[in-house]
């Protein structure tokens, strides 16, 4: 069996780089290392409900959803939505949703989608330590789901549970999901996942660089894999300790903390995800 072999030609030399890389076959692959998870997203926005199954990852979540969310109809704020699959599956739970998103690409692909379901969907192109302060008293929920807060640097993150703090009304409550990382850096298990659609194959793993964890996508076309694309963001694999800390610095009470959001125990030596609530 013929295999490859791969060399790093670096194009440029700076924190945000193009390189390619040359196999035996003489293969091009385009590969993206970028400064910011916007540019990451945005790039990955022209893909990623490909990618992730977006119409069955939506129904499926909808379902999980039910126990975070309240019966009666919340207003409820999405923060790092991406391209709106939580948006929509709290929207069919009966919710009134704002869906904060830093990436355009990825909110340009939420309200396309919103257009094509024809629902009438409040959309802010910001992250979660910029939400506008219009917003401030308003929601009786706010969520973070699938990972997003991972890609956010501590920095930002501090101060964005002081805004998540300031945009609820008095008892609401802020739910977050994000993977296990202490599982995760345990492991060092490279691959996350490999999935096809009609013309693409992608495949997500991490490079586990001493102290630097990045997330990667590669994609190519399934029948020509020749010329395939690469692209990097760097994760701060926060563990429960870091992310309950600042939500009681920005006054947050811990409520729960589970392994999923289907309310299995947490073990962080063996749960692939972890999630909190919190209580303003």
């Amino acid at each position: 069996m013929y295999r490859n072999f791969y060399y790093y030609v670096p194009m440029e030399l700076t924190d945000s780089y193009s390189c390619c890389l040359w196999n035996k076959r003489n293969f091009i692959v385009k590969q993206m290392l970028m400064n910011t998870s916007n540019e990451f997203f945005d790039t990955a926005s022209s893909f990623y409900n490909s990618m992730v199954g977006f119409n069955g990852t939506v129904d499926r979540r909808v379902e999980l959803l039910k126990s975070w969310l309240p019966d009666l109809p919340a207003r409820v704020a999405d923060i790092g939505a991406g391209s709106g699959i939580d948006t929509f599956s709290a929207i069919k739970l009966g919710h009134k949703v704002v869906s904060f998103e830093p990436s355009a690409g990825m909110l340009s692909s939420l309200n396309h989608f919103a257009r094509e379901i024809n629902v009438d969907v409040e959309t802010c192109n910001a992250g979660i330590e910029s939400i506008p302060e219009m917003y401030d008293s308003n929601f009786d929920v706010a969520f973070s789901l699938g990972n997003t807060l991972a890609l956010v640097e501590p920095s930002k993150l501090a101060e964005g549970f002081h805004r998540l703090y300031a945009i609820l009304k008095p008892g609401g409550k802020f739910v977050m999901q994000i993977l296990n990382y202490r599982k995760i850096l345990q492991d060092r298990q490279r691959i996350i996942g490999i999935t096809s659609d009609n013309e693409y194959t992608y495949i997500r793993f991490y490079d586990f660089i001493q102290d630097i964890l990045q997330f990667n996508i590669l994609r190519f076309t399934t029948m020509h894999p020749g010329e395939r694309e690469l692209i990097t963001t760097k994760i701060y694999p926060y563990t429960h300790e870091t992310i309950t800390s600042m939500a009681d610095n920005a006054g947050f009470q811990t409520l729960r903390i589970r392994g999923g959001l289907d309310g299995r125990v947490f073990d962080e030596l063996n749960a692939s995800d972890l999630v909190l609530e919190f209580l303003k």
